[in-house]
């Protein structure tokens, strides 16, 4: 199997798979075509899914979102209001939506304490010794797909996985022989906002609300210290759609680079260590939020060569730096330096100068490195991030995630490998 073949998904409508895609649903990650899909204000596309148009229809607003093909607005308005009627309508009749223990028989309370996916034999209605009844309305609401870092159903919670024991746990990389990615497409104006977590969260909350207001999606990449210490933050960038890449377990060094300047494994560090450190961060995530991370990481420091690379691809994860400065170009890229706090470093760079060089600085493409939490006790870079937002807006960019970026990367090498003529 080609990786063409294996991301051909992404060329069809999933609705109509013999429709091409116009682009992919900004909240569930789905290719659509024109004849099913709406656009909002901003130009991004939702998917037939009753329950991305909601979403949409709330986020920006009925009377700025326009049908793309077919049909008119009002009709499916009314559509959504009867789902939002019947939904009402089923949960007060089934009691509520999340059951307590006391509404649970034992066995039913069992098949939750074992991990079992969803608690099966509760949602079905179906306790040992009955018969098969008919899927209840509230069981199909908790069933419904939920995409990698988003919102998960409350009954994956309850069990704590979203896997079956008998699936194949250990995710292999979606991405091909990718091992690196520095940036996108260069044919495509689009930028990726990168933030790491290591240990401090001070930013957090103020850049998941400038995110929330702004519609834009992001990419975490966070440590096991991190989501060990702010679960509830881990939690609501899951909740509102973002991807979540991994930044290892303590946030070691790995090259000799603060050493000598060199990207040299450090005597210490295997592939037994970095496979440890990724699972460790990886199994802690999915035991926080029920979902898998993203088979992305971010090395500590900037700190990769290749032999360090391939063990952490066989682990099932691609490596993602920033976007580096070109050749002839002064700074140090797509990076904000928001993570040097002394000013009287030469690399120090205060909040305006840092965003008026970013917004210098970016390209198609791009990859913007920012952390969830600083040092600075005075002007810290992050409020200033509607600022950068703005003006990223106003130069044309969308916004996207890593993940999306590397998927359209491969895809735009796949296309050149067949183009090559052979002998």
């Amino acid at each position: 199997m080609t990786m063409r073949d294996l991301f051909s998904s992404y060329n069809t409508c999933w609705v109509h798979p013999s429709r091409p895609s116009v682009g992919r649903c900004a909240y569930c990650g789905k290719p659509v075509c024109s004849g099913c899909a709406v656009k909002d204000r901003v130009g991004r596309w939702y998917c037939a899914k009753a329950l991305c148009r909601v979403r949409l229809l709330s986020e920006q607003g009925c009377s700025r979102v326009g049908v793309a093909r077919g049909g008119v607005l009002i009709p499916r308005i009314v559509s959504f209001c009867l789902i939002a009627i019947l939904c009402l309508l089923v949960v007060p009749a089934a009691g509520i939506l999340l059951p307590r223990q006391e509404m649970m028989s034992p066995r039913q309370m069992e098949m939750l304490d074992d991990g079992s996916p969803f608690g099966e034999g509760l949602l079905w209605g179906k306790d040992e010794g009955e018969d098969e009844k008919e899927p209840s309305a509230v069981s199909l609401l908790a069933m419904l797909p939920s995409p990698a870092n988003t919102p998960t159903p409350i009954f994956s919670y309850l069990s704590g996985s979203t896997m079956r024991e008998d699936e194949d746990t250990e995710a292999p990389s979606l991405f091909g022989g990718l091992d690196n990615l520095e940036n996108g497409c260069r044919s495509r104006r689009e930028i990726a906002l990168t933030f790491d977590g290591g240990w401090e969260a001070n930013a957090t909350p103020f850049i998941l609300d400038v995110l929330r207001r702004n519609g834009i999606k992001a990419t975490f990449f966070l440590t096991g210290i991190y989501i060990k210490r702010y679960p509830e933050m881990v939690i609501r960038m899951v909740e509102e759609g973002h991807e979540v890449g991994n930044h290892t377990w303590t946030h070691p060094r790995l090259t000799t680079m603060a050493i000598d300047g060199k990207q040299t494994t450090l005597p210490d560090v295997n592939r037994a260590v970095v496979e440890e450190e990724l699972k460790k961060c990886e199994d802690l995530f999915t035991k926080t939020t029920g979902r898998e991370m993203a088979r992305l990481w971010r090395a500590p420091y900037g700190e990769h060569n290749a032999e360090i690379r391939a063990w952490a691809k066989d682990a099932g994860f691609v490596h993602v730096y920033w976007t580096k400065a070109e050749p002839g170009e002064e700074g140090h890229g797509l990076d904000s330096l928001d993570w040097v706090a002394d000013s009287r470093s030469p690399i120090y760079r205060n909040s305006e100068d840092a965003v008026r060089f970013l917004l210098d600085s970016a390209k198609n493409g791009g990859i913007l490195l920012m952390h969830l939490g600083t040092l600075r006790k005075e002007d810290p870079f992050h409020l200033r991030l509607p600022q950068l937002i703005e003006g990223l807006d106003v130069q044309g960019f969308g916004f996207v995630t890593v993940g999306a970026m590397a998927t359209e990367v491969m895809l735009a090498s796949e296309s050149i490998e067949e183009d090559v003529p052979l002998g």
